[in-house]
């Protein structure tokens, strides 16, 4: 999973990853449940490439496959993409727009500004065709690229897997509901992305029928610049999903489970409480349950004082630190808007001025109007059962989320929800050997837990006829 650890929640590393997948066959990505549009392939760039800091500096080149097209055209370690096919790369806003814009196939030009040992910068132009993604594949189950429109007109990509030797009809399905950060939920090569090993887990020993949406905007899915997109726009892609899902001739509609992961583990169990015939269980994976503004006090908390700073001063910033988020998710206004008129509160913001982990303030504003606990208490009134997992290592959503979230299922229906402690497991699903090293995302390494826990719980849930 690429995410930046530190003071990030599951955000995107600002790389363009060249991670190789494993190739299924092309016939599959035609059909998009649309009869005259098709979802094309993102682009597999083969190279690693950090979004501009500021509107001059241009994208940072860190890596480039060797053999790929990008080489053999010329691209080098340590250039600076300053255009895409005449595009000005002027920031953040400017670059990941014109990048997404690419799909696999498409020429591109470039235009790099080349640094020369004892000699003056040198622009140079580079054409390359990129190539497609290529679909993935998990051993023991077939895998089909769809998509669906969700009620904001976008088609969003899908990503579903059946087991391969399945005999029944109709099987219990899945759907997924992802992170916060603008990462696609396609993950054919985990490395040390502890919830791309948790999916295929689940993915490949649940015996179920397992869908992925890719949110709007990302990846293959139409749609608002994920970095732009409201959360209206995600929640309308869940929705069109599980519609999807519930209508799909090999899925039992009356054994539907939601599993959301961080962010999704609190949308999760808001659109299952939205339309609950035929769910049956909901999965909550390092989310959350109180409101935003209380879990971002946690996350402040928690990161001062991971980062060394003593209590007088942790204490001290926190103070700040609700006057900023009261300002911010209450009020409604922007980080920037706040800081110009709080000059204070000025070093204890540490991210964009309008812009969170990546995501308009806007979009947390929304997520802060949600009502998680009332989504809770509806599915125990109807005596939906619930899963929530809780990393021991996991700075970033604290345990009283977890814990609410059980409490208030299990006060209306006793027994009906389960809390388990993941031992020294990270917000990202990574093991690590201590709390000081979690938050260095020091050596982390996956133990299978995650999926385990979360297979054993459904096989209990849908017991083998």
């Amino acid at each position: 999973m690429p995410v930046v650890q530190l003071q990030r929640i599951r955000v995107s590393c600002l790389t363009l990853a060249a991670a190789v997948l494993a190739v299924s066959p092309a016939s599959m990505d035609a059909q998009t449940g649309s009869r005259n549009e098709v979802l094309r392939r993102r682009a597999l760039w083969h190279a690693s490439i950090v979004e501009p800091t500021h509107a001059d500096s241009g994208a940072l080149v860190r890596r480039v496959d060797a053999g790929s097209r990008a080489d053999r055209a010329g691209l080098r370690v340590g250039d600076r993409l300053l255009a895409l096919n005449g595009t000005a790369l002027s920031g953040a806003d400017a670059f990941w727009p014109a990048f997404r814009s690419i799909r696999g196939g498409d020429s591109v030009r470039a235009r790099v500004l080349r640094a020369r040992t004892g000699s003056p910068s040198e622009a140079i132009e580079i054409r390359f065709v990129v190539d497609s993604v290529p679909h993935e594949q998990i051993a023991g189950t077939t895998v089909t690229y769809d998509a669906v429109r969700s009620s904001r007109g976008y088609l969003v990509r899908t990503v579903v897997t059946r087991p391969a030797t399945a005999t029944a009809a109709r099987l219990p399905a899945i759907l997924f509901i992802p992170w916060l950060s603008c990462d696609v939920v396609e993950k054919p090569d985990p490395g040390n992305d502890g919830f791309a090993h948790m999916m295929r887990d689940v993915a490949a020993r649940s015996g179920m029928v397992f869908m992925r949406v890719e949110k709007p905007g990302l990846g293959d899915s139409q749609g608002p610049d994920c970095r732009f997109a409201g959360l209206d726009d995600e929640l309308a892609a869940y929705r069109a999903a599980l519609a999807a899902l519930r209508a799909r001739p090999d899925v039992d509609p009356s054994r539907i489970v939601l599993l959301g992961g961080s962010i999704g583990g609190a949308l999760a169990p808001v659109v299952a409480a939205e339309s609950p015939d035929g769910i049956a269980g909901v999965i909550s994976v390092g989310g959350f349950t109180r409101t935003w503004y209380e879990h971002m006090l946690d996350i402040e908390r928690s990161r001062l004082t991971l980062s060394g700073q003593a209590p007088p001063v942790v204490n001290a910033s926190m103070r700040g630190m609700a006057r900023l988020y009261t300002a911010y998710l209450m009020d409604r206004r922007t980080p920037a808007d706040v800081i110009a008129a709080n000059a204070d509160l000025r070093p204890l913001w540490v991210d964009e001025p309008r812009h969170q982990y990546g995501r308009p303030a806007a979009y947390y504003q929304a997520v802060q109007a949600l009502d998680v606990e009332g989504a809770w208490a509806t599915l125990a009134s109807r005596g939906i059962p619930a899963l929530v997992a809780w990393g021991e290592y996991d700075w970033i959503m604290s345990r009283a989320e977890a814990e609410r979230a059980v409490e208030i299922v299990n006060t209306i229906r006793p027994g009906s929800a389960t809390l388990t402690v993941l031992p020294r497991t990270a917000h990202g699903l990574m093991t690590f050997t201590s709390l000081a090293a979690a938050f260095a995302n020091r050596a982390p390494v996956y133990d299978g837990l995650p999926g385990h826990v979360i297979t054993r719980w459904l096989s209990d849930l849908f017991p083998a006829r």
